[in-house]
């Protein structure tokens, strides 16, 4: 046998192997019985198998070169300015910024700017810290209609925070923006709505990086209790991807 193929089958073999062990190991973590993992473990080791015989295909064929996954890291924190963007999921506690969908001027020298920029393409937990450029703005700094109250931008800002299950339009981006009409509901989508006052020593780099501290997926199945909720739990969270539709 060719070493290049007999290298592929080793892989495969150690393949297979690890995937006995991992289905183990996530069966003993979420507490079930093994009867229960049928179906993850049919998933799990075909796409460890997958990935190992895609693995030793690039071995083989000198295509190994490890990704770069720091410039997608990035770009999860990053205000993406581009007509077309894929829906983002968010698990677990993360920092995230998105693509920037709506952009606005209103007002007397059109002195607000009217910002919409979803965070998450499915319902989420909640959203808490919002960061404009370097300025963090804390839930408590907020008062009930969105205003900024404390820190350097007060009396600049408003944010509205949508967790992706709304029915409606933004009530008061409809009353402030023609544009933005009662069809702009953006079902299942989780969004920031920001207005911003303009200000020369406030923003005197003009728009600058929007982004949030978000509590992810609220809707996480554990099969240990029969219920859905919010999970940083990895192994529920793997599920959750093996068993959605947009995962594996």
């Amino acid at each position: 046998m060719p070493a290049a193929i007999a290298a592929v089958v080793s892989i495969i073999a150690s393949a297979g192997a690890f995937s006995a062990l991992t289905g183990g190991v996530v069966a003993g973590w979420l507490g079930i019985s093994g009867a229960l993992m049928g179906t993850f473990a049919a998933s799990l080791v075909a796409g460890v198998v997958g990935m190992a015989v895609a693995y030793g295909l690039s071995v083989v064929m000198g295509l190994n070169k490890a990704p770069d996954l720091s410039a997608y890291a990035q770009d999860r924190k990053q205000l993406i300015r581009g007509t077309a963007e894929p829906r983002q999921v968010v698990y677990g506690q993360a920092q995230v910024s998105g693509p920037l969908v709506f952009a606005r001027s209103t007002g007397a020298d059109l002195r607000y700017l009217h910002l919409v920029v979803p965070l998450a393409g499915h319902p989420i937990a909640g959203i808490d810290s919002v960061w404009i450029g370097d300025n963090e703005i804390t839930v408590n700094q907020l008062d009930s209609g969105g205003n900024v109250t404390g820190g350097d931008l007060a009396g600049l800002v408003r944010i509205k925070k949508h967790l992706g299950r709304d029915t409606t339009a933004d009530a008061d981006l409809m009353a402030e923006v023609s544009d933005w009409t009662a069809d702009h509901k953006l079902l299942g989508v989780a969004y920031l709505y920001l207005r911003l006052k303009y200000d020369m020593d406030a923003f005197t780099g003009g728009l600058t990086n929007i982004k949030a501290n978000v509590r992810g997926k609220d809707d996480v199945y554990d099969p240990r209790t029969g219920t859905s909720g919010y999970s940083d739990n990895w192994a529920l969270c793997v599920l959750d991807y093996l068993r959605a539709d947009f995962g594996l």
